[in-house]
């Protein structure tokens, strides 16, 4: 769980941090794949604990 809020955020520094000093697309890459990865560490901290309620 800690990298799926983690991650994000570092994503949302990125943004604040560096705005106006790049094109958009490098903020898309950079940011997109933090928002991503931590997107797929919730989903699986989420799947893990729904598995482990069910038994």
């Amino acid at each position: 769980m800690i990298g799926g809020l983690l991650f994000p955020a570092l994503g949302a520094f990125y943004i604040i941090a560096f705005w106006g000093r790049f094109h958009w697309s490098v903020y898309a890459i950079i940011s997109g794949s933090l928002f991503l990865l931590g997107g797929l560490f919730l989903l699986s901290w989420k799947s893990r604990r729904q598995k482990h309620t069910k038994t």
